[in-house]
């Protein structure tokens, strides 16, 4: 059950910014630097501004951090500042603000490009690789280390070339995918300045010592990682993940009936496989977001601002790319056949509530005390906003994406957000969520064998033991539902 614990935040939010003002304001810019002007918000959302010498600008709400009525309706004029001298060394002063704008008067100033960001085509092209950085990865990842570049990721790796061009290859397929996402979503694309970073270790240890390089802990179900404040991501081989490691040596057994070994040691491997494709589309989904601008990257730095972005929203949206191919599909436009099954193992007997679901929604630490079990109930939340509401996941992604760093959130503007998005969160509200998630099929024949029922000996759709040692040896239940849910292990 969810228990939401509200507290106060102070809240800092830019003044006068509803849609539809309009007359004389002073506005200050996000470089910091202010304008008086007579303010005409245009159909498109920008605003249009006529500072008192004629010039005119035209700005986005997201070049605009404060908006102010000018007192009596009336644009202040500044005083001149004294000339240094009086010996004709005026060229040596600084250039005031109302200067420039006399220089521009009658010209159009059109959005700030390095702002607005770039085009979806100018996204797709590759991205120039940071030598240093790659130089950097390549020692500490160790002599076996080789480098593989992509369009948009410089891949370092310590596993055979054949593993690492498989799970490369995805990440491209997630770049596109998230390329397309935000063409749907009309967010602005920023482009990287240099590739992402990527490690793929061959080895569970040598990915617990990147963590702890990082200064992360080394858990044991932790299976990927994204780290915003390195910018870099890190996985390893699933082969090597203790749990696997441990069915793959009671398969060669010898006490073990032949059928029975290799039913566990395939039923392993198809688990590795499929969890080393969705880790890495995960975690390099967050890793696109945070870059090209669907998700504010800043903001996760600042201690005041780091709760303004919704964490279920983060990992429910990376949640719709994280599908490996099957025979349902991949990727955005996919149904997660996984997250489906957790939600129903675990929010449907008994269902949220209006007030349970509000909490969610608007409390982050919700989500965070959860663990793993509610990723499952973001992404079902974000699936059904992208499937039922595309144009209030527009509106709602739109203001997210817009985040600043000091950009401090309480729970009530949080709620109205939502709600201006995607209506009010009522009783009928969360009939009709629960009622879209009812109908939709689940292919439990896609998904990967369940590892806690493997190393508890349990043989889906066979009878009998399959994974017990008759040797005595003690059971490892490296699944459980940390981070991951049902299905074993988590990210980072």
């Amino acid at each position: 059950m969810l228990i939401v614990a509200v507290v106060a935040i102070g809240l800092l939010t830019p003044s006068g910014r509803a849609d539809g003002e309009e007359g004389l304001y002073r506005i200050q810019l996000t470089s910091g630097r202010w304008i008086e002007g007579e303010v005409k918000q245009l159909s498109n959302g920008s605003y249009e501004i006529k500072t008192r010498h004629g010039a005119i600008m035209t700005l986005p709400k997201y070049q605009i951090r404060k908006m102010e009525p000018l007192d009596g309706g009336v644009v202040e004029s500044e005083e001149a500042e004294p000339n240094s001298t009086d010996e004709g060394d005026d060229f040596r002063r600084p250039i005031k603000d109302e200067e420039v704008d006399r220089l521009l008067s009658g010209i159009t100033v059109g959005l700030d490009e390095s702002l607005r960001g770039c085009t979806y085509e100018e996204m797709m092209e590759p991205l120039p690789a940071s030598e240093k950085a790659a130089e950097q990865m390549l020692a500490f990842a160790g002599e076996k280390a080789e480098l593989m570049e992509k369009d948009h990721f410089v891949f370092v790796y310590t596993t055979s070339r054949d593993k690492a061009l498989d799970l490369a290859s995805r990440l491209e397929s997630v770049w596109r995918w998230n390329a397309r996402f935000m063409q749907l979503m009309e967010l602005p694309p920023r482009r990287p300045e240099h590739k992402l970073e990527v490690y793929y270790f061959a080895t569970q240890a040598e990915f617990f010592a990147l963590r702890r390089e990082y200064g992360a802990s080394a858990e044991i179900g932790v299976l990927g990682t994204y780290f915003p404040d390195k910018n870099r991501s890190a996985f390893f081989d699933l082969e090597t993940f203790t749990p696997v490691e441990v069915l793959l040596e009671r398969a060669e057994n010898p006490d073990m009936p032949y059928d029975n070994r290799q039913y566990l040691h395939n039923a392993a491997m198809r688990w590795v496989e499929f969890n080393n494709r969705e880790v890495v589309q995960h975690e390099t989904g967050h890793h696109i977001h945070f870059n090209t601008g669907v998700f504010p990257a800043d903001t996760s730095h600042n201690e005041i601002s780091w709760d303004s972005v919704p964490r279920w929203l983060v990992e429910g949206t990376t949640m719709l790319f994280e599908v490996p191919p099957t025979s349902e599909g991949a990727s955005l436009g996919a149904i997660n056949h996984g997250r489906l099954k957790e939600f129903r193992e675990m929010y449907v007997n008994p269902p949220l509530n209006a007030y349970q679901m509000e909490a969610f929604i608007v409390d982050n630490r919700i989500f965070l005390a959860g663990g793993g079990n509610t990723y499952c109930l973001g992404w079902a939340l974000v699936n059904y906003c992208w499937k039922k509401n595309r144009e209030g996941l527009r509106q709602y992604m739109r203001i997210i994406s817009k985040r600043e760093p000091g950009f401090a959130i309480d729970y009530t503007q949080r709620e109205k957000e939502f709600e201006d998005a995607f209506g009010e969160i009522n009783d009928k509200w969360v009939e009709d969520f629960y009622k879209y998630v009812a109908e939709l099929k689940l292919a439990e024949s896609v998904l990967p064998p369940d590892l806690g029922a493997l190393l508890r000996g349990e043989s889906p759709g066979r009878g009998g033991n399959v994974g017990g040692d008759r040797s005595g040896g003690g059971r490892r239940d490296g699944g459980g539902r940390g981070g991951r849910g049902r299905r074993g292990g988590r990210r980072g």
